[in-house]
């Protein structure tokens, strides 16, 4: 489900439609949902990178849903590298649809040195992550 056909609509802050896809802006998180066809990796993400980053800042704690809609590869050996660029990044999110993106998952999280978990529900990938980055931010004012 694709977020403007779902009730999270209403709580986006700002969407924008770049090359790759979209990618849509929540308080404390962002959702990507990457066009069909497409291969994800750091050399076609600048754009990517570069909307996330002057929406959080370089302070803030934000999560990344990664709303599978589409199918599309990714380039898993290039996590380490988008990370470095989203120091502020603390949990990665993935919601998929078919058995060979969850399969494709397993593979990622090898890449990935924050949390990184698999949903196969856009609403509870929502519901996890908002949580999570409340935790988050509850602990680094505490």
């Amino acid at each position: 489900m694709k977020i403007i056909e779902s009730d999270l609509n209403k709580n986006v802050i700002v969407s924008h439609k770049i090359d790759i896809g979209y990618l849509h802006f929540f308080e404390s998180f962002v959702v990507s949902e990457i066009n069909e066809g497409r291969h994800f990796c750091y050399d076609s993400s600048y754009d990517h990178l570069s909307l996330i980053s002057d929406f959080y800042g370089t302070e803030q704690p934000f999560g990344y849903i990664s709303n599978r809609v589409n199918t599309f590869s990714t380039e898993a050996i290039d996590l380490p590298k988008l990370l470095k660029s989203l120091n502020n990044l603390v949990l990665i999110s993935v919601v998929v649809y078919t058995h060979f993106d969850s399969i494709n998952i397993d593979l990622e999280k090898k890449f990935c040195q924050v949390p990184y978990k698999g949903f196969d529900n856009l609403i509870e990938s929502y519901n996890y992550t908002n949580n999570f980055i409340k935790q988050v931010k509850n602990n680094i004012l505490a």
